[in-house]
Order: structure tokens, then C-alpha cells, then sequence
């Protein structure tokens, strides 16, 4: 089986757009505008920002609202991504910002799928909710996980913004990617060991593991919601057990997990941080 670090989403970067009417949508990605157009909806959920984390584009998401009988209601702004695909990432990545004193939350959703003669299986995904939203570009990893040990044919990513959308609240996307795992239907990984201790941790928390191999590593914490919150880049080391302490004061209680990244697969952890 051969392994990946990193792989490109089609149009994950959000650099290619097309003409659709009078308005320009993201190749590869659909979205709900031409009905919400249809039902009157003021404005477009779904646009193209310069303010990109890198190249010349990022995908600006947001909602908007409709008038009829009953009053002023607000649409969500979905838009998603489907392709053919037969790995089992391990997370999936990408760049996220919001407007300024934005309270409104998106909903991330991947999933992966088989078709198995006149059905769909489902295979595997992920699911999260950021309620608090940052203002500045910053990572976030949802963790995937899988229900069997088959390999998918279909890979689907899917955001939802909610809010009001007289407050013209918004969130910008950029550089998604799938990252971790394997092809084919087996995880494999250098790491033949993982351990996260004092758990609970206060102040500092150690993380020792063993490889099989000589590798690239890092080492990366993440919170509830899927956003890193702290990213370590070991360099290269050597065949062996390898042991790190990480400065976790500045984080608040909660639940975390650690990832440990070694070009060649991930091992993830949970700890909590209760002071």
C-alpha cells in the first residue's frame, strides 16, 4: 500500500471561477444562490474575495434572507464538493476567516462513500461546528474517522454558514486539503507507539512515540472544535523513541488531541486540560 501526506481537493485553492450568469461561482463547487434566487433572496451566499491566505483568491461564504408573508426569514449559505476518490485521509485541512465581532457558526461536513451494486455505503467522514470564528486566518483539522475497512469511491465536502444576515457577517475558505492515511483499505503508519502524558494535563504535556523508520515529524494539537492550536515541526529524526514537551498554558480547559505526522501516516491522541 503506498501512503500520502497531502492530497489537492479540486479547486481547494479557490483559484478557478467561471461565469454563471452575471455572478462568478468556484469551479468544482455548488451552491444554493439559483434557488435562493428563485425564492427571492436578496444576494449571493457564495462569492469570490481577494483577501486570499495565499494566491489571488479565497471563497467568501455568508447568508442571506428572504421576504414573504410571514416576515423576514435567513437562509443558510451551503456549498460543497464532490469527486471520485479511494483514499482514507486522516483529516481534513484547510484556512478559515471571519469577519470582525462575527457570532455566527459554520458547519463542516465530510463524508466518503462506495457504491456497492444498487446502494451506497457509507465509509467514513466527519463532522464539526465552529461557534467562535477567528478573525485572522487561521488552520483548522477535522479529524476523520471510518465505519469499515473498505476503501471509498466518492469523497463529498460540504460547509454551512447560519446567521443573521442583516448583520453581513461572513467567512472566507482557502487552500483545503485531505492529509494523512493511506490508499487502499488498510491505515498504515511509521509509529508504532504513541503516548500522551500527565492526562489530565495542567501546564505541559509530554508526548513520546517510536518509529520504524527515519522521517520528517510533527507534532500538531487540536481543539474540540478541529482547529489547530498549536503546531510543532520536529524536523527530521532518526529510527527510535523520541520524546517532546509542549507548553499547553496558554490553552483553556477542554478536550484536545494530538497528532503526530510523519509523512508516512498519523497518530492521534485525546488529552484533557483541567487546571
Amino acid at each position: 500500500l503506498q501512503s500520502f501526506c497531502q492530497d489537492t481537493i479540486p479547486n481547494g485553492n479557490m483559484e478557478k471561477w467561471t461565469l454563471l450568469g452575471f455572478n462568478k461561482v468556484p469551479e468544482n463547487w455548488m451552491s444554493l444562490d439559483l434557488i435562493y434566487f428563485f425564492l427571492g433572496a436578496k444576494g449571493l451566499t457564495t462569492s469570490q474575495s481577494n483577501d486570499a491566505h495565499s494566491g489571488s483568491y479565497a471563497l467568501k461564504l455568508n447568508s442571506v434572507s428572504i421576504t414573504d408573508s410571514t416576515g423576514t426569514q435567513n437562509l443558510p449559505g451551503l456549498i460543497y464538493n464532490q469527486f471520485a476518490y479511494t483514499k482514507r485521509p486522516a483529516t481534513f485541512n484547510g484556512y478559515l476567516k471571519a469577519s470582525s465581532g462575527n457570532t455566527d457558526t459554520v458547519f463542516i461536513l465530510v463524508s466518503f462513500s462506495k457504491v456497492n451494486g444498487s446502494k451506497t455505503d457509507s465509509i467514513g467522514g466527519g463532522f464539526f461546528a465552529f461557534n467562535t470564528m477567528p478573525t485572522t486566518y487561521t488552520q483548522f483539522s477535522v479529524p476523520l474517522s471510518y465505519l469499515n475497512s473498505s476503501a471509498p469511491d466518492s469523497c463529498k465536502l460540504g460547509f454551512a454558514y447560519t446567521g443573521d444576515a442583516s448583520k453581513k457577517g461572513y467567512v472566507l475558505l482557502d487552500d483545503l486539503t485531505l492529509e494523512g492515511g493511506n490508499i487502499g483499505i488498510m491505515e498504515k503508519t511509521n509509529i508504532t507507539s504513541l503516548n500522551v502524558y500527565p492526562n489530565p494535563s495542567i501546564n505541559e504535556v509530554n508526548v513520546s512515540f517510536n518509529t520504524t523508520t527515519a522521517c520528517v515529524a510533527s507534532i500538531s494539537i487540536t481543539d474540540a472544535n478541529g482547529r489547530v492550536v498549536n503546531n510543532i515541526s520536529s524536523g527530521f529524526i532518526n529510527q527510535g523513541c523520541h520524546s517532546f514537551t509542549l507548553d499547553i498554558s496558554s490553552l483553556t480547559n477542554g478536550i484536545y488531541t494530538i497528532h503526530t505526522n510523519t509523512g508516512a501516516g498519523i497518530r492521534t491522541q485525546q488529552f484533557i486540560i483541567n487546571r
